[in-house]
């Protein structure tokens, strides 16, 4: 990783463990919140925020933590209701308890509640326009609400047909859909033409996509797991072909990029995370 996006990272790390600090909270619920939030996430989809704007030339990235702390928190509430006993039943998340398992299925739901809803009210602190707010506002309730997230859980749990289309489908709406949000954020707070905004979307759905696969590939060495992957369901061949068809996607995204502003060397740099 770029030294640059490395202490930004760093930064960022140390800025989510504020958030609830001063907070007037229950403290189990507090604690709770906290387990998941801190624990070692990759933090891709702040990370990818965060590589957009320095490949326009933008430096002080710390403006924009609250709107990518808002992304994280969506993530995480997402985890933790994903791997409830009436979702995905996961004992082990990022080799430590799920949330539900450290604190009880009634806190661990609370805590993802309260992730979900924060969310919005840290976004509102990041210092850009009023009409920038409201964009981004938009850009996260649709990433995440009915027509993307939550749509893609219920595929995970009720689908019946997994061919590739309605796998394609469920990864689209529970991944690929919060990094087009992650990619939206630069957009919206650089103001970036809508050339440019169309092939970071293609970029960033492309990629998450790759990415969902590469995870998937990555799942099937767990044995006790229920999958529902494009992994599990037509092979590692395939798999492998399909992610290198979407990070290419992705890459030619990039190069169709004709801003004098942009330098494409750090988000190309992205996809290798996944190669």
């Amino acid at each position: 990783m770029n030294n640059l996006l490395n202490n930004d990272l760093i930064q960022f790390n140390n800025y989510l463990l504020q958030i609830y600090e001063t907070w007037p909270l229950n403290e189990k619920l507090k604690t709770a919140i906290n387990y998941s939030l801190l624990a070692n996430g990759k933090r891709l989809r702040p990370l990818l925020f965060f590589t957009i704007l320095r490949s326009f030339n933008e430096s002080n990235i710390s403006l924009y933590f609250p709107a990518a702390a808002a992304i994280e928190m969506i993530h995480n509430y997402s985890l933790i209701h994903d791997d409830l006993p009436a979702m995905d039943n996961d004992d082990l998340r990022r080799g430590k308890p799920t949330n539900h398992v450290a604190f009880g299925e009634d806190i661990a739901i609370l805590a993802g509640d309260a992730l979900l809803t924060d969310s919005f009210r840290i976004l509102t602190q990041t210092p850009v326009k009023a009409e920038q707010i409201v964009q981004m506002t938009q850009v996260l309730a649709k990433a995440a609400g009915s027509e993307n997230m939550v749509s893609g859980q219920v595929e995970d749990i009720k689908m019946v047909d997994k061919s590739i289309s309605n796998i394609t489908i469920m990864d689209q709406q529970k991944t690929a859909a919060m990094f087009v949000a992650a990619s939206d954020f630069g957009i919206i707070c650089l103001q970036l033409p809508s050339k440019v905004a169309k092939q970071l979307r293609i970029f960033a759905n492309s990629f998450g996509l790759a990415f969902q696969l590469f995870d998937d590939l990555k799942d099937l060495s767990e044995e006790s797991a229920e999958l529902k992957n494009y992994a599990a369901d037509f092979g590692i061949v395939k798999t492998q072909k399909a992610k290198a068809k979407y990070l290419n996607q992705s890459s030619v995204a990039l190069d169709k990029i004709d801003d004098p502003n942009f330098n494409p060397k750090l988000l190309k740099k992205f996809l290798l995370q996944i190669s």
